[in-house]
């Protein structure tokens, strides 16, 4: 997705300033939870942005065991494509083969805060330029300028607005 420099300037200083740790919990019947737990390392660096440190984000390669099962995650920006999980860990994060009810997004260019709504959610983007989200499957949005259109092979819905961030409210059509 489209950025601008110092927009990508933040985000990449964002990743480089943050650690995050891996925890395994049982859950019985062979289940397993996987935990991530972000921390930040400096707060004082020069481009230091909370909200791009808060949308830092992670791939994880699905081991053996893993291979072939569809995960979910609590981040509100989650994304699995074969046996690649993709996802925002600016909070603490656990992933399992638990269905996820909740909504999420796939992917954003910027960092958002997404708030659930009784059918889908509103989008509060915390930067301007360029504002792109995608969720799985259809959704409209009433609001005004924003660009709908679907992904390549249809299974999702991509939001695209340019100008001052923005709040985007997001209905899903089932």
């Amino acid at each position: 997705n489209f950025v601008t420099e110092k927009q990508y300037a933040k985000a990449i200083a964002a990743s480089y300033n943050m650690d995050v740790s891996v925890t395994i919990e049982n859950m019985g019947k062979k289940e397993q939870k996987i935990i991530l737990a972000p921390k930040i390392k400096n707060r004082a660096i020069p481009l230091y942005d909370e909200n791009y440190q808060k949308a830092v984000g992670a791939k994880i390669v699905l081991g053996e065991k893993y291979k072939g099962k569809k995960l979910s995650a609590t981040s509100p920006v989650w994304y699995q494509k074969d046996d690649v999980l993709y996802m925002g860990v600016g909070e603490e994060v656990a992933i399992s083969q638990e269905k996820s009810e909740k909504f999420h997004l796939n992917r954003s260019n910027l960092p958002v805060e997404p708030v659930h709504t009784e059918n889908g959610a509103e989008i509060r983007f915390r930067d301007g330029g360029m504002m792109q989200a995608e969720i799985a499957g259809n959704a409209t949005t009433g609001d005004e300028g924003w660009i709908i259109t679907k992904s390549k092979n249809g299974d999702a819905t991509i939001f695209t607005k340019f100008g001052e961030a923005d709040i985007l409210n997001i209905e899903k059509i089932d």
